[in-house]
């Protein structure tokens, strides 16, 4: 098997009677985030990716369950020999009929090659399925929807130099290859959405636009593409190449038939010489006649993004993403009624520095029985740095607490590690290395080859400042070292061996 690291965490349940909360999570890992949820009953099901502890710190998949207080209960990370697992915020995470377990597809990052995951309703592995292309062409999957017979996977596929294509891939149960689509509207096309939307209707939508797209010239719009079961295209539109819309995302219909969806308007900006956008939510009637166009920000940026919309089960609809409004990241969280008058809005972050920035996005929203509202994502400490795992849990109001419902939320941060600073010489090294250090403190420094074998380890004690280490009997290569201490991050890096 080269899924090499299972573990299981089992911490206790405590009570609260706070409304909402935002949580910051390392789950055990050097890096961690969430990127999708579906929540079952009382339970909160997760999928993210997080960065093992251990060299060579590959990017691993993890499945992580919690209450509603936001209580780890059970933890399940995958890791694999190839290259990193990658997905997308909104990650495709979808649980089968009959509570069959779950389905996630993504791209191995720097390969051709696409994989299904299926996991059961605990996070147990079942199986991964891999399929890849020839060399030439860039391979990413973005979505994926089941059907009677298997599923169905979207993406973009491309040639070096060639504008993508948008596809669709048809797997059976077990994730075999059936048959792939792609679909091309006639001019340069990116994937922006795909959505089931029954048994034999499906949808996909591109931004489309000319080339060059980043010219004062440049015009965008929207491209959906109708489809049955078996990837046979049954209608098409495109609105007007205006600027007004650049694809669709989080596509569906509403209980009279209306179309719904998230875009973007975009305009040019010459001082950078490209587009901004400004988020949008679009209505539009069963024949794609505008309803309403309702903008979210009032500012433009490169970034902004809403990048889950879903239905609330009380009216109206909930939206999550980022916007970008003085030039570092804000998760962005809306809620807006059945013509798209905003209710309340949302903008929070884990972390900030005023000279190092902000990173804060949140990719996907669920819902309580309680109605209360529960999304995650991801944030940065970039004191440290670190990429950590975020989830927000709102009232139905918008609030985190019914007594202090503020827009622009307090920070929430875990204690304080200390980064530390190892510098090493000489490196490439050849009968001996020195890694040397500013804080004292009792650690522990081991060193790893590139096959994850450990290969030297040592207590380094808090009084000394540098340690000497022989690498003589170090075959020639690289290697990886770890310093780790009580109360500190500790500290990773490389060196060469070269005799």
């Amino acid at each position: 098997m080269r899924y090499i690291l299972f573990f299981l965490l089992l911490l206790p349940t405590k009570n609260t009677t706070a409304q909402g909360f935002k949580r910051i999570y390392d789950l055990g890992m050097y890096t961690a985030s969430f990127l999708s949820l579906d929540i079952r009953s009382d339970t909160i099901n997760l999928i993210g990716f997080c960065r093992d502890t251990l060299p060579p710190y590959t990017l691993g998949i993890c499945f992580t369950q919690m209450d509603t207080f936001g209580t780890v209960l059970n933890q399940k990370c995958y890791f694999t020999d190839k290259d990193y697992w990658v997905g997308t915020y909104n990650q495709p995470f979808i649980r089968l009929k009959g509570d069959q377990g779950y389905a996630i597809a993504g791209t191995f990052y720097g390969t051709n090659t696409g994989y299904l995951l299926r996991l059961d309703l605990d996070g147990n592995f079942l199986f991964v399925k891999e399929h890849t292309l020839p060399s030439s062409l860039t391979f990413y999957w973005s979505e994926i929807y089941e059907t009677e017979h298997g599923f169905l996977v979207a993406g973009d596929k491309s040639s070096s130099g060639q504008s993508p294509d948008p596809f669709v891939l048809r797997l059976d149960k077990s994730g075999n290859w059936v048959d792939l689509a792609t679909f091309d509207g006639g001019r340069y096309e990116v994937m922006t959405g795909f959505t089931k939307i029954n048994e034999n209707e499906f949808v996909l939508s591109t931004g489309s636009g000319t080339i060059p797209t980043s010219s004062p010239t440049g015009k965008t719009c929207s491209q959906f593409f109708g489809m049955d079961s078996l990837l046979n295209q049954t209608w098409f539109w495109e609105s007007p190449l205006a600027n007004d819309e650049v694809g669709g995302s989080s596509i569906q219909k509403t209980n009279n038939g209306d179309w719904l969806y998230t875009t973007a308007k975009v305009k040019y900006n010459p001082t950078i010489d490209d587009f901004q956008a400004q988020i949008r939510i679009v209505r539009r009637d069963p024949s794609f006649n505008l309803l309403w166009s309702k903008p979210y920000t009032g500012h433009y940026d490169n970034f902004n993004r809403l990048y889950d919309v879903q239905p609330y089960p009380g009216g109206g609809y909930v939206g999550v993403g980022y916007i970008v409004p003085d030039g570092y990241e804000v998760g962005f969280s809306i809620r807006i009624n059945e013509s798209g008058d905003l209710l309340w809005e949302r903008k929070d972050t884990a972390f900030y520095d005023a000279q190092l920035g902000a990173d804060n996005i949140i990719g996907a929203v669920g819902f309580l029985p309680s109605g209360s509202i529960v999304a995650c994502g991801t944030t940065v400490d970039w004191t440290i740095p670190q990429t950590l795992a975020w989830l927000l849990k709102f009232t139905p109001d918008g609030c985190i607490d019914t007594l202090n419902c503020k827009p622009i939320s307090a920070l929430h941060e875990p204690p304080k590690r200390t980064p530390v600073l190892v510098s090493l010489a000489p490196n490439p090294a050849n009968d001996q290395i020195t890694f040397s250090r500013k804080q004292l403190f009792d650690g522990h420094l081991e060193i790893w080859n590139t096959q994850g074998q450990l290969v030297h380890a040592i207590p380094w004690a808090g009084g000394k400042a540098a340690v000497q280490i022989s690498t003589q009997a170090f075959p020639s290569g690289m290697y990886y070292y770890t310093l780790t201490g009580t109360n500190t991050l500790g500290s990773v890096g490389k060196f060469v061996v070269q005799h």
